[in-house]
């Protein structure tokens, strides 16, 4: 992911891991490397968090 944004490894794994915000310039380079829409990380997912999913490569999956 890191090589296809031009950020940085551990930048990308404190995002993954909530330990980080992302400013809006790092948002446009992570949608433009996945190829999604930006409105799509704002999407509303409190209902698959409630019933315990979530996304996971474009699709929901069971949280273990």
């Amino acid at each position: 992911m890191a090589e296809l944004n031009g950020l940085h490894t551990t930048y990308i794994s404190g995002i993954e891991a909530a330990e980080r915000n992302p400013n809006l310039g790092a948002i446009e380079r992570l949608v433009t490397a996945v190829k999604i829409a930006p409105n799509a990380l704002l999407e509303d997912v409190s209902g698959a968090i409630s019933t315990k999913e979530s996304w996971a490569c474009g699709k929901m999956v069971p949280l273990a």
